[in-house]
């Protein structure tokens, strides 16, 4: 809003053409601009990618509702179409468009983990226990996640539907987003309904209200804050959309998205029309899902028509757009998935398809097989795509038959998987050390088994040991040690692992330095953390690790993290220089 003006009315119902500041437009104001009218609305201001946001809006007097630096560089504000038009003659601005609502694509919903042939695949060892959990981050872009929901693991939250992201308690009041969430990654728990990767961590990154409708404002800091974040999350599910409508800043920020290796599945919408005309499905840069309909969890089409859409077993579900921008089908007629509360329930539509994608893309970007840049992500989007079978009738006659997702294959999915999860325990080990002091700390709670790991065991590669999940030795001098840990379950099955940890400067060179500043918005649990006063010694700094102190962890010479509440946290900074060398520091926050 600007600071001189109240009484501002969200959002417009159409999305008005986007104006450019180009010379041309710069003496006169595009026809399609009412600057008689006075009514302020949200408006979405791209700059060029060197221009400063806050300084921009300070020199037009805009009170920004939400800031991009990440995926875009701009803000939002609420203005009239005069000042958009006098924003126009800016140098530093490309681009003003109005802000519009986006509805979810939701109709009534179950079932499909089977027709995808997840429970063959013995990789995922879908069995009613969580003995196979994938490491991936799947970000849900919707009215929500319920938090609370005992079959989900949400591991983040944020509220971006104001347009900024801000630390909330997941919920929602709608249903849709939890629906979304269950079909992704429902735990292997023997209880409600398991998800395509099931366990997996789920972002809740919150762009619509509880009414199911939202504004392109938040939906574009909903984008920003998942590049802010890529380190973390491999992919984000879009169970949303407009017709006739696009955007060129969610355009702008779901390509740096990809940049940065997140993958997109997106509903290609229930109108029952060519998904051309719908954005964002019509994106190059996202995995485009159609709906199918299925019965009877099998193919061959006759397990009869569904009773909840009237379809029949094994085809085009009856709402579901086409075309030749769509690339894949999955599930999404009469889909049983999680509900808030607790519970379950059937929903169907497109919104119900993607997610099943979303959960296929998340099988391939598991570990260390997740894509950090575009290359990465067309990757899996091929593989996915590749991996589909065509036993389903595509009743759209659009001339192009997308194949229907299929995960059963254990060589493919997940991208990590040697076969079936082992019996017993597997241990796995992280450290950190002072180069200074010499003191490396260890930990091996990340280690996993059938049953409870009760026992640690530590050989730091000196004649010492100690046990514990997470320890730490000081060395009593400079050099590489191998380190050992062996874990032991309740059935005493063990299982090691070794990691070779440098302290102090490895050959008598000197190690690198660890040094960071930053700054925290205490309103919103939102810190900034930059390493660029870290210094190399005899090799450059390659790697710049982050411990936030609130058990999550993050990557990169700059980077920022959203805390959970207030509270005093300790965020340590380990750098890795190209001989191994490394060097931590670490500071304590109050919030």
């Amino acid at each position: 809003m600007r600071k001189s003006k109240v009484g501002a009315v969200l959002a417009a119902v159409a999305l008005l053409p986007v104006m450019f500041a180009t010379p041309a437009l710069a003496e006169e104001v595009p026809d399609f601009l009412d600057t008689s009218d006075v009514t302020e609305r949200t408006y979405i201001v791209v700059l060029d990618e060197s221009a400063s946001p806050e300084e921009v809006a300070e020199r037009h007097d805009d009170d920004p509702i939400g800031v991009y630096e990440h995926a875009l560089t701009g803000y939002a504000a609420e203005m009239t179409a005069a000042d958009a038009a006098d924003l126009l003659r800016d140098p530093e601005v490309a681009y003003v468009q109005e802000d519009q609502p986006v509805h979810t694509f939701d109709q009534d919903v179950p079932n499909g983990i089977a027709r995808t042939f997840a429970p063959d695949n013995p990789n995922l060892a879908i069995n009613g226990q969580d003995d196979y959990v994938p490491d991936v981050a799947v970000a849900v872009l919707d009215t929500g996640v319920d938090g609370a929901h005992p079959d989900l693991n949400v591991v983040n939250s944020v509220n971006c539907t104001s347009g900024t992201c801000v630390a909330n308690t997941a919920t929602d009041g709608n249903g849709h987003g939890t629906h979304v969430a269950g079909t992704i990654g429902a735990i292997d728990n023997d209880q409600g309904v398991v998800g395509i990767a099931p366990g997996a961590d789920i972002w809740n990154v919150q762009v619509l209200s509880a009414g199911g409708s939202g504004s392109l404002a938040g939906i574009a800091a909903g984008v920003d804050y998942v590049v802010a974040n890529a380190g973390d999350i491999a992919v984000a599910n879009m169970s949303l959309g407009c017709e006739g409508c696009s955007d060129q800043a969610i355009s702008q920020a779901i390509a740096s998205a990809v940049d940065s290796g997140v993958a997109f599945a997106v509903a290609a919408g229930n109108s029952s029309r060519n998904a051309a005309n719908f954005f964002p499905a019509n994106h190059p840069d996202v995995l485009t899902v159609s709906s199918m309909a299925d019965s009877d969890g099998a193919p061959g089409g006759t397990g009869g028509t569904l009773p909840c859409t009237g379809d029949d077993d094994d085809t085009l579900s009856y709402f579901s757009n086409y075309g030749q921008v769509v690339e894949i089908a999955a599930p999404g007629s009469c889909v049983v998935s999680t509900v808030p509360g607790g519970g379950y329930g059937s929903k169907s539509g497109t919104s119900m398809a993607a997610p099943h994608a979303a959960g296929g893309l998340a099988l391939l970007a598991v570990g260390d097989a997740k894509p950090s840049d575009r290359n990465g992500v067309n990757a899996i989007y091929a593989t996915l795509i590749g991996a589909g079978n065509h036993d389903w009738t595509d009743t759209s006659n659009d001339g192009y038959h997308e194949p229907l997702l299929d995960v059963g294959d254990p060589d493919v999915f997940p991208a990590d998987g040697d076969g079936a999860p082992p019996e017993g325990p597997v241990a796995s080990l992280t450290h950190a050390c002072d180069d200074a002091t010499l003191t490396c700390s260890f930990d091996g709670s990340a280690s996993t088994s059938d049953g409870e790991i009760t026992g640690w065991d530590w050989e730091f590669g000196d004649g010492s040991g100690d046990s514990g999940a997470t320890v730490e030795h000081t060395y009593g001098a400079e050099g590489d040690y191998t380190v050992t840990l062996t874990v032991t379950d309740d059935s005493g099955a063990t299982d090691s692992t070794t990691a070779t940890v440098s302290v102090g400067s490895p050959g008598g060179g000197e190690g690198p330095t660890a040094a960071f500043g930053g700054g925290c918005y205490t309103f919103f649990y939102l810190c900034e953390f930059n390493a660029s006063s870290s210094t190399a010694g005899d090799a450059p700094i390659v790697s710049y690790s982050w411990d936030f102190g609130d058990g999550y962890t993050g990557s990169g010479v700059s980077t920022w993290h959203f805390y959970p509440r207030s509270g005093t946290y300790v965020v340590t900074l380990t750098v890795t220089d190209a001989d191994g060398a490394t060097g931590s520091t670490s500071k304590r926050i109050t919030l």
